[in-house]
């Protein structure tokens, strides 16, 4: 679990100026002026604590209640969110090249007509590195990221294999209904390099880190 904590610290300044000033009697007069400012200084700090989740079960047991890492989960989040980010800008900045925005593609789409959309050079080039083999998106990367995903929420317990297995199956087969019943190759190629992945956990053959990188070339 993540707590984001925001603290403040104030601090005090203090300053004064004096003045000595000469009347037109040829009096003297001492003019103190103090003023105190007080600023408020924000520190921001992500905490973790080691959480426990209950699965499935209604009654509490040992069975179904484990321990998982919040931590390396919040860090799976913050480095997806971030490359989600740059890709989708990068997609944006080549919409606009070209005058067009998500919204007014997905307007015309709904209206049946027929968008043209040109992919330049420089785009080309960064979509095929981020599916490469060494890609952020390639089938090893992402088959990689959803075996360490399984392993933070299961704390790498084998046992908890099968019931993994099978709600990363029914989420393919979602995503494939949203698409229309087909995903692209490297979709499926991703599938069968967790599914491998998963199969070599179970029977102990590798750590899950390690699983994708002998499976990413099914």
């Amino acid at each position: 679990m993540e707590f984001h904590v925001k603290s403040y610290e104030y601090s005090k300044m203090e300053s004064v100026n004096a003045s000595i000033s000469k009347s037109s009697k040829g009096d003297y007069k001492a003019k103190v002026q103090s003023s105190v400012t007080e600023k408020a200084i924000s520190q921001e700090q992500d905490l973790y604590i080691n959480d426990s989740l209950e699965i499935g079960a209604e009654q509490l047991n040992s069975n179904n209640t484990y321990k998982f890492d919040a931590k390396k989960i919040a860090e799976m989040k913050k480095e997806m969110s971030l490359k989600s980010d740059s890709f989708k800008e990068m997609i944006r900045d080549m919409l606009q090249k070209q005058g067009l925005n998500a919204n007014m593609i997905l307007g015309k789409l709904d209206q049946g007509e027929t968008v043209e959309v040109k992919i330049d050079a420089e785009t080309r080039a960064k979509a095929q590195e981020n599916i490469s083999e060494d890609g952020y998106w390639g089938v090893k990367a992402t088959s990689k990221r959803i075996l360490d995903f399984a392993k933070a929420i299961s704390n790498g317990d084998p046992s908890k294999v099968e019931m993994l297995r099978e709600s990363f199956k029914t989420s393919y087969e979602e995503v494939k209904k949203h698409f229309g019943g087909k995903l692209p190759e490297i979709s499926q190629k991703t599938y069968d390099a967790v599914m491998a992945g998963f199969d070599e956990w179970q029977n102990g053959e590798s750590d899950p880190d390690e699983a994708s990188k002998s499976s990413a070339s099914v």
